[in-house]
C-alpha cells in the first residue's frame, strides 16, 4: 500500500511539473557595455534559454569580452576572454503589460584568448588560461509578441579565477578580475 501511494505521489508530481512547464527554447543575441578595472569595452554573445517551469529557466551563453585587474603599485593585468556562463534565471511579471523582471546566477567558465601582465613588485603569476568564476545579475524584458522580446540586463562576473598571487599578512591571496556588464539583447522563440 505504501509503495502504491509513493507511485501515486510521483505521478501527480510529474503531472504538476508538466502543467507548469513552458517547454520553450529561445535563442539569445546580446551586446553591451563592459567595465573591467576602470576600462570600457563592448561585449557580445549568443545563447540558448530553456524554460523548465513558468518562472524558471536555464541559460547557456558564449560571450566575448575582457577581464582586467590591477593592484595599485603591484601588478596590472589585461586580457581578452571567451566566457561561458550557465545560469539559473527567475522571471516574473512586472508592473506593466508584457514587461518582466528577472534575476539570474550561476558559474561561468572562462577561456583566456590573450593576456598581458605588467608586474611592478614581487608577484607570482597564476598560469590559468581556463578558470571558473561566479556570475550574478538581473534585468527587465519586454515581450514584443509571442515569439520575440527584448531585454536589458546588468551582471557582474567575479569572486574566483585569481590571476595573480601575493603574500599577505598571514596567508597568500590571489587577485581576481571583476567584470561589470550592461547588456541589451533580443530573444527569439525557437
Amino acid at each position: 500500500m505504501k509503495l502504491k501511494n509513493f507511485y501515486y505521489i510521483l505521478f501527480m508530481l510529474g503531472i504538476s511539473l508538466q502543467a507548469q512547464n513552458k517547454n520553450t527554447t529561445h535563442l539569445l543575441l546580446e551586446t553591451g557595455y563592459e567595465n573591467t578595472d576602470g576600462k570600457d569595452f563592448i561585449n557580445f554573445g549568443i545563447g540558448i534559454e530553456r524554460y523548465v517551469s513558468e518562472q524558471f529557466s536555464v541559460i547557456a551563453r558564449v560571450k566575448y569580452g575582457h577581464a582586467n585587474s590591477s593592484t595599485e603599485g603591484l601588478v596590472k593585468y589585461e586580457s581578452s576572454i571567451i566566457n561561458v556562463p550557465i545560469t539559473l534565471k527567475f522571471e516574473n511579471s512586472f508592473f506593466f503589460k508584457n514587461t518582466f523582471f528577472h534575476l539570474h546566477t550561476g558559474p561561468s567558465l572562462n577561456f583566456t584568448l590573450k593576456e598581458n601582465y605588467e608586474i611592478l613588485n614581487d608577484i607570482e603569476i597564476r598560469e590559468n588560461h581556463t578558470y571558473l568564476n561566479i556570475n550574478a545579475g538581473g534585468g527587465i524584458s519586454y515581450s514584443i509578441n509571442n515569439k520575440s522580446s527584448i531585454y536589458l540586463s546588468g551582471e557582474v562576473f567575479g569572486i574566483a579565477g585569481a590571476k595573480t598571487e601575493m603574500v599577505g599578512f598571514i596567508f597568500e591571496h590571489g587577485h581576481s578580475p571583476v567584470i561589470y556588464q550592461l547588456n541589451i539583447g533580443y530573444k527569439f522563440k525557437l
